[in-house]
């Protein structure tokens, strides 16, 4: 039996160049699709396309939208590719860094942390945890210092019944409320409260019905602290 010496290719510079471009192409696209899932919350692999960019359509629908402006909503809606998402959401977390000096935002960590535990604590049926009622109030006021549930008679509307006959319909709701002491919320929401004259401690009130929470009381405290995060008082 004779064995074949096997000639070994000779690698030369000229042949492998085209594997490096290829490498620093796909490195740099893997660069920027990983840059882009990091700053918009909520964003999956295969985004709706507009055109040959990715649309920013996460960059609204995320659990980042408890935390901006209607300003900032309106100019989200018309970005237009990853550069402009990009562009906006470097914008909006530097005029919500407390500490620009230093190279680490503070309040973004803690905001990807809440949302982490939101969607841990708070999630629905076809809803996430972050997305939910509770969700949002977790994200921008942080846990309860008190929380309560009681059951509470509810009217019931029901247009099928004629009128005049029969009493009033009604049925029980489980109701929860997130209580806060002025101590326990962020200091520039805090503040902002100061200045406004809202009451010292601060109630929220959800009610639960088929499996999920709707936000009864405290709407317009979650838009006073999403303004409230902004730096700039002139940008709020």
């Amino acid at each position: 039996m004779s064995f074949r010496k096997r000639r070994s290719r000779p690698t030369t510079a000229r042949s492998t160049e085209p594997r490096r471009r290829r490498l620093t192409a796909l490195s740099r696209a893997t660069l920027v699709a990983g840059l882009f899932l990091t700053l918009v919350p909520g964003a999956e692999p295969g985004v709706a396309q507009t055109g040959s960019s990715a649309s920013a359509t996460p960059a609204v629908e995320g659990p980042i939208r408890w935390l901006m402006t209607s300003r900032e909503l309106r100019r989200a809606r018309d970005l237009d590719g990853p550069g402009e998402v990009v562009s906006f959401l470097e914008d909006f977390w530097r005029r919500r860094d407390p500490s620009p000096e230093n190279t680490d935002n503070p309040f973004r960590q803690r905001f990807f942390q809440r949302v982490a535990d939101a969607d841990l604590l708070y999630e629905e049926e076809n809803v996430r945890g972050s997305l939910s009622a509770r969700g949002r109030v977790y994200i921008l006021l942080g846990p309860p210092t008190r929380l309560a549930q009681f059951y509470e008679l509810t009217p019931e509307v029901d247009l099928s019944r004629s009128r005049g006959r029969g009493g009033p319909k009604s049925r029980y709701l489980l109701v929860e409320t997130w209580s806060y002491r002025p101590e326990d919320l962020a200091p520039e929401l805090r503040d902002t409260l100061t200045a406004t004259g809202w009451p010292v401690e601060l109630e929220l009130r959800f009610t639960a019905e088929g499996g999920r929470y709707t936000l009864r009381q405290g709407a317009s405290l979650l838009d006073l602290a999403a303004r409230s995060l902004v730096q700039n008082p002139l940008e709020r």
